[in-house]
């Protein structure tokens, strides 16, 4: 297994010359941000997906509707706790893996697709007054400032960011990285 590992780091790039501030300062925010983003999606899944599975006083609109009201968002959380958050975290070590960290996770990253499925339905659910009445409590029990369809929102906001964050570290990383480092950084935009 370690000859796999050394040949792995071997063609996943390398920095070529300092990296510069400012794509230290992004690489950071990266980290900082993923692990925000799952604390968010724990959040929702401890206590608003937690409250639905409870059975207790469930709105008809929404009783047997869970993939359409949270989609796979338990997927997406455990996806990015177990797997992408370490990952991330290593590249603020060897920044010039964090292409290849979104590259090798392409396929997972598909898991958005499924959880965006039918945003009008999902939207739709989240509005209706039983379905609002029925989440509030807890809203107000965790002095939350967001609820439930801005937690549910945070996915297609971390999609936007990542992008933000990779055209920023490819501006500020790029004369520093070598060629598979630029190659693994620029198959991100195609996720």
């Amino acid at each position: 297994m370690g000859g796999q590992y050394s040949k792995r780091k071997e063609v996943e790039g390398r920095l070529v010359g300092e990296l510069p501030k400012d794509a230290r300062f992004m690489l950071q925010e990266l980290v900082d941000t993923e692990e925000t983003y799952v604390k968010d999606l724990e959040h929702v899944c401890k206590h608003h997906l937690a409250l639905y599975r409870s059975g207790n006083d469930i709105p008809t609109v929404i009783r047997g509707r869970e993939r359409d009201l949270f989609g796979n968002i338990e997927c997406l959380m455990q996806f990015h706790r177990d797997m992408f958050v370490p990952k991330v975290r290593r590249c603020v070590k060897n920044p010039a893996e964090v292409g290849a960290c979104f590259a090798d996770h392409i396929k997972d990253l598909d898991q958005y697709s499924q959880f965006f499925g039918d945003t009008a339905r999902q939207e739709e659910l989240l509005l209706d007054p039983s379905v609002k009445g029925f989440f509030q409590p807890i809203q107000a029990e965790l002095k939350d400032m967001m609820n439930l369809q801005g937690y549910l929102m945070r996915p297609f906001q971390r999609l936007t960011r990542y992008r933000q964050l990779l055209e920023g570290l490819m501006k500020h990383m790029e004369p520093v990285l070598d060629d598979k480092g630029k190659e693994n950084l620029s198959v991100c935009f195609n996720v």
